[in-house]
């Protein structure tokens, strides 16, 4: 229904037996299918794009998100085929999810075995390397020549520009907000495009490759993401950027915001406040391990081949998925029609 979670607003979960008899909350809302109407099919017409638009536009509001009224959901229309029809239409789009829970297995499995290599690279150091050890309140052991420093020692960091201009003359760049950042990832998903005019000469917001953006509040504070050439000139919203210098490498630097160490830390900023924000300063004070020069190099060739091996399967998630969405919105328009025969 909604709990104020844009990310989550509108998401159709079909109950199967193992939560049969459970309890849920206040803010969802549940849904019998009469007689003659598929539970598959009709959550699958829930889950469509075009559905969600509905619900997205149903719950904006001028100054943040409603929820999901029930007298809306209770008048929307629903397009109900032949019941014989529904299962078949369910089947299809039943199969593509099959590809893609093994695809997203995949991708799950690699970033397993990456996360712990990075664990290891980024605390115990190159393998072989070290025989003594140091322990560092708030990041643990690391190798006895590895320095400490405060991310304002190694990094220049600056405001992203906030609101999105009001003027939107001249070129179009994305902007990247804090729903475009997951998990060290910039995503498309409700990318918002806005004009270079309109933009303060007295702001900064705009990305460079090598830099690194970090959300600043929200639900997702101290979530970040290394920006590629992909990236570059696009414009950061209400975020902080993270500018490397030339003493650290800028992979490692963002491997290390997005470690375990840091991310307690950043954790301890949203349990404190129910508005959870992240300022310069308190960046700046991050305590961060620097190994020496060479061994920055080689950790980052390691990063970056664990890194394009984690990435391999996403195309192939994010292809799927948009064949889904296809199909989903072909099918449940009734524009094709599924037969009795595959």
């Amino acid at each position: 229904g909604s709990n104020g979670n844009r990310d989550r607003v509108g998401n159709a979960f079909l109950a199967t037996e193992d939560v049969t008899g459970h309890l849920y909350a206040s803010f969802l809302i549940g849904i019998e299918p009469s007689d003659g109407v598929s539970e598959r099919f009709l959550t699958a017409y829930l889950r469509s794009e075009r559905v969600q638009s509905l619900i997205s536009a149903a719950t904006a509001g001028s100054t943040g998100l409603k929820n999901l009224s029930l007298e809306w959901l209770r008048s929307l229309s629903v397009d109900i085929p032949p019941l014989d029809e529904q299962a078949r239409i369910a089947a299809v789009l039943d199969s593509i999810d099959a590809a893609i829970e093994k695809t997203e297995a995949v991708i799950e499995a690699t970033e397993r075995l990456r996360s712990a290599l990075l664990a290891e690279l980024l605390t115990r150091g190159v393998p072989g390397w070290h025989t003594e050890w140091k322990q560092v309140p708030g990041i643990g052991t690391i190798p006895a020549c590895w320095e400490v420093v405060r991310l304002g020692e190694v990094a220049g960091i600056r405001y992203g520009l906030g609101q999105p201009p009001k003027d939107n003359g001249g070129d179009v760049v994305p902007m990247i907000r804090a729903t475009n950042i997951k998990h060290g990832r910039i995503v498309r998903e409700d990318l918002l495009f806005v004009g270079r005019g309109g933009i303060p000469e007295s702001k900064q917001p705009f990305l460079e490759s090598g830099e690194i953006v970090v959300v600043r509040s929200g639900a997702y504070t101290g979530d970040s993401a290394l920006i590629s050439a992909e990236w570059a000139g696009a414009v950061a919203g209400y975020d902080l950027i993270v500018s490397p210098s030339k003493s650290v490498d800028s992979m490692l630097l963002s491997q290390y915001l997005l470690g375990s160490a840091v991310q307690s830390y950043f954790g301890t900023q949203r349990d404190r406040s129910a508005q959870p924000h992240l300022n310069a300063h308190e960046l700046a004070e991050t305590l961060i391990p620097l190994p020496p020069g060479e061994e920055q190099a080689v950790i980052a060739r390691a990063l970056n081949e664990t890194q394009r091996a984690s990435n391999a399967n996403s195309p192939v998630s994010d292809r799927l998925r948009q064949l889904k969405a296809a199909v989903a919105a072909a099918l449940l328009s009734g524009r094709v029609r599924v037969g009795d025969r595959p």
